[in-house]
């Protein structure tokens, strides 16, 4: 577990104020969130709260929720950039005018 605020208790494991998820000695500081790509764009960038020490971290990035109709394609990640302040995802195609899509990610070290 990373963070400073720990609060467990059992049956079962209850984690409150996790900050992030560490297997290693690398400490992980963020955890999840969304980001929503729109109309003709096909990129989308989530900045971190805090900037990660490197960027040799997972990311699990899955689409949630849409509005309008999305054109094809606008819910297939081609690829994500990673830098050390966030990453960059960029669709196989844009949702279209008046239309997005929105992902939800979580950060794993």
């Amino acid at each position: 577990l990373s963070g400073n605020k720990e609060d467990t208790s059992t049956p079962g494991l209850t984690v409150k104020g996790l900050v992030g998820l560490s297997s290693g000695q690398t400490t992980a500081n963020n955890l999840r969130g969304s980001l929503t790509i729109s109309n003709g764009n096909i990129t989308g960038t989530v900045t971190f709260g805090t900037a990660e020490s490197d960027t040799s971290y997972y990311l699990t990035i899955t689409p949630t929720t849409y509005t309008g109709t999305p054109a094809a394609g606008s819910n297939s990640i081609k690829s994500v950039s990673k830098t050390t302040t966030g990453f960059t995802v960029t669709l196989e195609s844009a949702p279209g005018t008046g239309n997005s899509m929105t992902f939800d990610w979580h950060l794993i070290r």
